[in-house]
């Protein structure tokens, strides 16, 4: 990855690399977390520099896109779903040094609103509720 004077990658040069995953059929699941490798090879060099096993090369707190070292530029197409549910995304060299590993967040998006109803459990003035009625209470300071 990257190479030669002029022809690295990071911020200085405005040059990364672009992955982007492919899924037309849906099968990136909002709220799961995958590692995927992405290249093997018997050793990884990043900017003329060898890349050792374990080391992290790019990654993004708030996420799809350029990652804050800006080496990776990281998309999903065809599961719009998905792509927005990710927050996060990390490119390292695997434990074993063998895989170029991309590792995806996702999160699953909070309901907007959340009913609660109380069916014949709330009594007021030793009446029962009608059937289908919602009781309101008065609650102090509301």
């Amino acid at each position: 990855m990257g190479g030669p004077s002029g022809h690295s990658l990071g911020a200085s040069t405005g040059k990364s690399i672009n992955i982007n995953l492919f899924d037309t059929n849906g099968s990136l699941v909002v709220g799961e977390n995958y590692n995927i490798n992405v290249v093997s090879a018997a050793g990884f060099m990043l900017n003329s520099s060898t890349v050792t096993a374990s080391t992290a090369i790019d990654s993004s707190a708030s996420g799809l896109g350029v990652g804050a070292l800006n080496i990776a530029n990281v998309s999903v197409t065809g599961n719009a779903v998905y792509a927005a549910s990710v927050t996060g995304w990390s490119l390292a060299i695997d434990n074993s040094g063998g895989y170029l590993e991309l590792s995806i967040t996702s999160a699953v998006p909070e309901p907007e609103q959340i009913m609660l109803m109380c069916a014949g459990c709330c009594w007021r003035a030793g009446r029962a509720p009608s059937a289908g009625a919602i009781q309101r209470k008065n609650i102090p300071g509301r």
